[in-house]
């Protein structure tokens, strides 16, 4: 599941959606892309049934439970983001 984060939305994303998501059994990865900044969010099921968060501003994003990998560069190309530090 993906969401992409927005001022209006974000508690929810983050909240009542993360926790209801993380109920569902076949659910693999939740990912939470950020709209006013480089950042990527996954919380990923480990084979224990546990949870993973991780932090992705550079680089890729693998989804191996949809066979895709994701690309900084490509998901924030044209979007008017401060610069990069």
């Amino acid at each position: 599941m993906v969401e992409v984060l927005s001022p209006g939305t974000e508690a929810i994303d983050r909240g009542e959606k993360l926790l209801r998501y993380r109920g569902l059994p076949g659910l693999q990865a939740y990912v939470l892309a950020a709209q006013e900044a480089r950042r990527v969010e996954i919380y990923r099921r480990l084979p224990d049934g546990s949870w993973r968060y991780e932090v992705v501003e550079e680089g890729q994003v693998e989804l191996p439970c949809v066979e895709a990998v994701l690309d900084l560069d490509e998901l924030y190309r044209g979007l008017p983001l401060g610069p990069r530090p």
